[in-house]
C-alpha cells in the first residue's frame, strides 16, 4: 500500500490511496462484486435495484465511484448482508474512524 501525503502538510491525507483509489473504496467495490457474483445477479439487475444503469453499478465495482448510504443500504437489503460484509478488508484506521472498530 502506498500512502500519499498531503502536498506540503506533510500530513497523511484522511483516507490511505492505492494508485489513487481509497483502500476503503478499493474493499467495498471488491465486496459488492463478490457479493452480486455469489447471487448470480447481473450488473442489469442491481442497477435496477439502485436506480441507477448497469455503468454506474460497473463504476460501483471498479471503485472508481463510492456508493451513497442509501446506495448502501438498498445492496445490503438486495445481496442480504449487513454493512459489515460490504465493509470487510477495509483498513482498520477507515473501521475506526466509522466506530466499527
Amino acid at each position: 500500500m502506498s500512502v500519499t501525503r498531503s502536498a506540503g502538510t506533510g500530513q497523511q491525507p484522511l483516507v490511505s490511496t492505492v494508485r489513487g483509489v481509497s483502500d476503503l473504496a478499493a474493499a467495498v467495490a471488491d465486496n459488492i462484486r463478490v457479493q452480486r457474483v455469489r447471487r448470480r445477479l447481473r450488473q442489469v439487475d442491481v442497477g435496477e435495484a439502485l436506480h441507477i444503469g448497469q455503468r454506474g453499478v460497473s463504476h460501483l465495482e471498479a471503485g472508481s465511484r463510492a456508493p451513497t448510504i442509501v446506495e448502501l443500504t438498498a445492496l445490503c437489503r438486495l445481496l442480504d448482508v449487513p454493512l459489515s460484509e460490504l465493509l470487510h478488508g477495509a483498513p482498520g484506521d477507515d473501521l475506526r474512524a466509522l466506530g466499527l472498530l
